[in-house]
């Protein structure tokens, strides 16, 4: 199953393009702030791991099964359902706090992602196949 990285903030088309290139294997879905999440579908929303987003509500989260970290842009989660998604116990909440807040956020998503992928254990695994 492919993943998918739902970003509701501003990314630029080289921003986007990094991303893409670094993890095929993931599926970048965009929706604006002001649109409801489940507006992307069930079965878009069933396969969301990643959220980079300044905003994630309660109800939201119930049609996120898979969801294993949320990154807000901003060192603020006044818009996100911190307490309710600490309860799911496999939840990673981080937030940016720099002046780059644009490249911070996109070393982030990839660490997050190539550490999801175990990209750092190939020397390992190929000595015990």
């Amino acid at each position: 199953m492919i993943g998918n990285i739902l970003i509701r903030d501003t990314l630029n088309a080289k921003e986007l393009n990094t991303l893409l290139t670094e993890f095929p294997q993931y599926k970048l879905l965009n929706l604006d702030l002001d649109k409801p999440l489940i507006s992307l579908g069930i079965e878009e929303c069933s396969q969301i791991e990643v959220i980079y987003s300044l905003s994630l509500q309660q109800e939201e989260i119930n049609f996120l099964p898979h969801l294993h970290w949320i990154h807000s842009p901003s060192p603020y989660l006044d818009n996100i359902c911190v307490n309710f998604a600490k309860k799911q116990e496999n939840i990673l909440i981080t937030t940016t706090k720099s002046e780059n807040l644009m490249q911070v956020g996109e070393f982030a998503i990839s660490a997050a992602l190539a550490f999801a992928k175990r990209l750092f254990s190939w020397e390992e695994e190929s000595l015990h196949p």
